[in-house]
């Protein structure tokens, strides 16, 4: 039973999305047993352009297309099927998409724009100009760093430690 409490209380009530054309707050549903939210309200801070066909659900986000088939818990992209936690559903005439896939996929497939931080539940999209990686310099990618910058960690040191955060102590730790 805590179990169950403690993995409800993960679930966020909001997502957070914050552009370089400001923040809009997402309200999150789990009323198919799954976090979910309305695909209408991230048309606005995300550009998300959506369109149904019969049970395949078609999402552009970012000039990228996912596709989504109603009660699948699959999304496309790219040619391949990724897995998710929920399925997509519609209810009350909107369309619900997976948090799973606003959290996990568009921020690894879709890294150089956009980020998503767990603990604050939030999803930021990032400007062109933090997208692109700056251009290194040749002498910055030829260097060679001292040795003293290594402080304290030789090759074969190991430190010590009685026990790691998190963990139950154990009588055999060194």
């Amino acid at each position: 039973m805590n179990a169950f409490l403690f993995i409800v209380a993960l679930v966020p009530h909001q997502v957070l999305i914050a552009t370089p054309r400001g923040q809009a707050s997402i309200p999150v549903t789990s009323e198919r047993g799954a976090a979910a939210v309305a695909a209408v309200l991230l048309s606005t801070p995300l550009g998300l352009a959506l369109s149904l066909d019969g049970s395949t659900i078609r999402a552009t986000l970012a000039g990228s297309a996912f596709e989504f088939d109603l009660g699948s818990p699959f999304v496309r992209y790219a040619g391949t099927a990724y897995p998710m936690v929920g399925a997509p559903y519609v209810a009350r005439d909107t369309v619900f998409l997976p948090l799973h896939w606003l959290s996990d996929y568009v921020p690894h497939l879709l890294a150089s724009r956009y980020h998503w931080d767990p603990w604050l539940a939030r999803l930021d999209e990032l400007s062109a100009t933090s997208a692109t990686p700056a251009a290194a310099s040749p002498a910055a990618a030829t260097s060679v760093a001292s040795p003293s910058a290594y402080r304290g960690r030789r090759s074969g040191s190991r430190r010590r430690r009685p026990w790691q955060p998190g963990h139950a102590f154990s009588p055999r730790c060194r």
